[in-house]
């Protein structure tokens, strides 16, 4: 479980979970999503978004796929069943988004080989080895200014939807939908990317 940045830096992760215990469960139970359910996570305050006339203040959020449970502050797409333009190009603009994460992995494992294979360790060795390597990961992306080419060509894995749903987060992904669609927040290729003729 980790939480990664624009930048492929890594600003949380937890180890100690196994994968087939769910996403959304591991996220639970650690100490960042008691807070993050609990609405008792300090983030900085709710800010417009850039050339928003309304000048509505959306809350700082963390986009992931659909298996998280939402809220206020986890957007996550829309259901792929019977979607509107708009849900479609919501969903676009929040899969590049989850591209960051997806090549923040791809960039630690690649530059951690270990990380290629089974960790022939225990398991507490293993959790340490993860750590240090996201660390050293974090450190070398300081360290050398990192440019990655950023051309966002990471697959994304199609994953079924599980949780609940949460009307604060509903309404804040709604929020962030009518921005993306918005002359304010939409980007020139956006329709295309979708298919959608304009």
């Amino acid at each position: 479980m980790a939480i990664v940045d624009s930048n492929y830096y890594f600003r949380y992760i937890d180890v100690r979970s196994f994968g087939n215990e769910g996403d959304s469960n591991i996220l639970k139970a650690t100490k960042l999503g008691k807070q993050i359910y609990q609405q008792t996570l300090k983030l900085p305050q709710p800010e417009p978004l850039p050339n928003n006339s309304s000048g509505q203040p959306m809350p700082y959020v963390s986009v992931a796929y659909e298996a998280f449970a939402m809220c206020k502050i986890i957007v996550r797409p829309y259901p792929a069943k019977k979607l509107t333009w708009e849900h479609r190009v919501h969903n676009y603009r929040l899969s590049r988004a989850r591209r960051y994460v997806e090549c923040g992995f791809g960039i630690l494992a690649n530059k951690w080989r270990i990380l290629h294979r089974p960790i022939d360790v225990s398991i507490d060795m293993a959790d340490i080895i993860i750590q240090v390597c996201c660390v050293l990961h974090n450190f070398i992306r300081h360290r050398d200014a990192y440019n990655f080419e950023d051309t966002l060509s990471c697959p994304l894995e199609s994953i079924p939807a599980i949780g609940t749903r949460d009307n604060i987060g509903v309404e804040t992904r709604n929020s962030f939908n009518n921005y993306f669609c918005s002359p304010a927040g939409s980007v020139p290729w956006q329709n295309r990317s979708c298919n959608i003729v304009a």
